[in-house]
């Protein structure tokens, strides 16, 4: 917000190497995209990076919510 951003891509990992999005993670980004919308700011994804290159696209995987659609 204080760069004038118009998107942003949010990224995390596990400590167990796993990529599959826990239930609190697959809120906090349904939650976050929504906060985004209201700023006008593009959830571009969010990514759970796992061990050996391995990650997961939560916009891939259609886990923003109903809203998503892109």
């Amino acid at each position: 917000m204080l760069s004038n951003a118009s998107s942003v891509i949010v990224a995390h990992n596990h400590p167990s190497g796993e990529t599959t999005p826990s239930k609190e993670d697959i809120s906090f980004t349904r939650g976050l995209y929504q906060a985004c919308e209201l700023l006008q700011i593009k959830l571009l994804d969010h990514l759970v990076i796992g061990f050996g290159g391995e990650y997961l696209s939560m916009r891939a995987e259609n886990m923003f919510g109903a809203a998503d659609s892109e």
